[in-house]
């Protein structure tokens, strides 16, 4: 059993059962039985399941991981009418407790079924457990912050298909860059600021299906446009 869960039922257990029915009471885990207790009030947990429950936002590190188990509680005493007091008195005290949730939910006779008892009154419960995230530590800088220029250059070129025909609406993107445009009408396209250094960039231009990757000399003249193409084929 996981700690997280045994830390759990031992709060429902010392913080919340034995401080509403008194110290002698006997609290299991499992499902609950159709036999009465020889003596003591008998306090049975049975865990229905187990969901996520959104973590908090906080400003502060990464939040832990947080579920939140119900818990359908029984009770069983030498007589009925004890039996039922007693899961009233756990009632009350769940309900300004800010550790258990005493949920409206009533068992259903599926649930009886399922368990293989008789049905009897009961109350559900909601606790939440956590388990901290395990981080990796960072190491510390231990250099100072270099920052170098990075030249750059305009870059302006045309894109043309079998025939030298200007190809309208290329996508040209620079590669590794968000930054992209559309050929006009004429083939034509310009970028306002490119990477001027070594490595120089690449273009990717796709058109009518054909995709072609362009290495730009980084000697080329800023005022004479590239000149593309486009092995697109012929309509």
């Amino acid at each position: 059993m996981s700690s997280e869960v045994a830390d759990t039922e031992s709060r429902l257990t010392d913080g919340w059962i034995r401080p509403a029915l008194g110290s002698d009471v006997n609290v299991e885990v499992g499902s609950p039985t159709d036999s009465a207790p020889a003596d003591n009030t008998s306090v049975t947990l049975t865990l229905m399941d187990i969901a996520p429950a959104p973590p908090a936002r906080t400003a502060d590190g990464i939040p832990p991981l947080k579920l939140r188990a119900r818990y359908l509680v029984t009770v069983a005493a030498k007589s009925a009418m004890a039996a039922r007091q007693a899961l009233a008195d756990l009632a009350f005290s769940a309900a300004p407790s800010e550790d258990v949730e005493l949920l409206p939910t009533a068992p259903g006779p599926e649930l009886w079924q399922s368990l293989g008892v008789r049905a009897r009154p009961a109350v559900v419960v909601s606790v939440l457990f956590q388990r901290e995230r395990q981080t990796r530590p960072v190491a510390r800088v231990r250099h100072p912050l270099i920052t170098r220029w990075a030249p750059s250059r305009a870059l302006a070129g045309v894109v043309l298909g079998p025939g030298n025909v200007p190809i309208a609406g290329a996508l040209v993107e620079v590669e590794g860059l968000s930054q992209s445009t559309y050929s006009n009408h004429r083939g034509e396209f310009a970028f306002g600021s490119v990477p001027a250094g070594e490595p120089s960039p690449t273009l990717v231009i796709r058109a009518k299906g054909t995709r072609v990757r362009v290495r730009i000399a980084s000697q080329a003249a800023e005022s004479a446009p590239i000149v593309i193409r486009v092995p697109v084929p012929e309509s």
